[in-house]
């Protein structure tokens, strides 16, 4: 690419991703002041569980701030002083939490940016053509608020960073990278045990099955031990290991009603949760394009809708659909087909 290609790619990048940040803290901030799971709490580890174990940014958050001389630290405070508009922090925070706030703030936003160009390598990888490439993870992307219904945590955009690491990974190869994800990803968010599983088609198209099991055994007994250590540490916060939600969906998702809520997003009124909107887009997608899809992406979709289905219906609060976020990297890539309108998917 042309150095001119590159720049004007990242500021399309940029400005989508600032779009999609703006939408999501728009809606609900970091959670501030929030005894749960707001930044406060996160930060200094009193929140509820489950909760308190997303504590990958807090993490790099707590590490910065330590190490970093107080004058800088009050020197980038005193520029970038969160509660000039963005941030509803309370004004009797030390130098130090809101530092600590802004690293979280602005890795959230890096990490949803880079999340772009990596989705875009995805993209180009099944044979998009590059136009496609650029536009398809740009609409998924600030369609990411519209999602974030119910409830929204500073976490989620990184998940989607992660995620779709993790991914790319799998789809060239990439063993030891997708291994060195394992400990930060279940950090970040615990489900990413779970996801693990959903890359074995696209490992397969690289590795033979045993070697392919070997790698994705060896990954998930990292997740699961990094969880278990998590889960220790934290063993004596508030709340449980887990929120069992089965009755709460059944009841929600019986009533007629439900599937017209409307929501604020962008400043303006929209469809909110299990939307009859974005139940019509989603079938719309896979109905048009669900046969040129190559095989071992149509294998990861369906291990995805059976290990992501149970476990939202099972633990996650009525209409929260970015607990779909399994869904996210397969969603653009059937946005680009659907754009691309090509066969050629299939022999990837």
């Amino acid at each position: 690419m042309r150095i001119v290609n590159v720049f004007l790619l990242c500021i399309a990048f940029w400005l989508a991703a600032a779009a999609s940040f703006s939408g999501y803290i728009g809606k609900y901030g970091f959670l501030e002041a929030t005894p749960r799971a707001g930044i406060e709490v996160m930060l200094n580890g009193h929140a509820f569980k489950p909760f308190v174990y997303r504590q990958f940014a807090p993490i790099i958050a707590r590490i910065v701030t330590v190490n970093t001389p107080r004058s800088i630290r009050d020197g980038i405070v005193s520029r970038v002083q969160p509660t000039y508009g963005y941030s509803m922090l309370a004004g009797n925070h030390s130098n130090k939490e809101k530092l600590q706030y802004i690293i979280i703030y602005y890795l959230n936003f890096f990490l949803l940016f880079c999340s772009l160009f990596i989705l875009r390598s995805i993209l180009l990888g099944f044979q998009c053509s590059y136009i496609t490439s650029i536009l398809a993870p740009i609409l998924v992307v600030l369609c990411i608020p519209y999602v974030q219904t119910v409830a929204g945590y500073f976490y989620d955009n990184i998940e989607l960073f992660f995620m779709s690491l993790a991914f790319l990974s799998a789809f060239r190869g990439k063993y030891i990278l997708l291994l060195c994800l394992i400990i930060p990803a279940t950090l970040n968010k615990e489900s990413f045990l779970f996801f693990l599983p959903t890359l074995y088609p696209i490992i397969r198209h690289t590795f033979c099955i045993k070697k392919s099991i070997y790698i994705l055994s060896i990954g998930m007994f990292l997740s699961g031990i990094t969880n278990l250590i998590v889960k220790k540490i934290y063993v004596t916060n508030a709340g449980g290991l887990i929120e069992y939600h089965l009755w709460d969906n059944i009841v929600a998702y019986s009533k007629y009603s439900f599937y017209f809520l409307k929501e604020t997003t962008y400043s303006v009124i929209s469809p909110a949760g299990f939307s009859i909107v974005y139940i019509v887009i989603v079938v719309t997608l896979f109905t048009q394009i669900w046969g040129k899809l190559a095989e071992n992406l149509k294998q990861h979709i369906l291990i995805v809708t059976c290990i992501n289905l149970p476990l939202f219906f099972l633990f996650c609060g009525p209409g929260e659909l970015r607990n779909l976020s399994f869904f996210y990297v397969s969603m653009t890539l059937l946005v680009g087909a659907v754009i691309d309108d090509k066969s050629a998917y299939k022999s990837v």
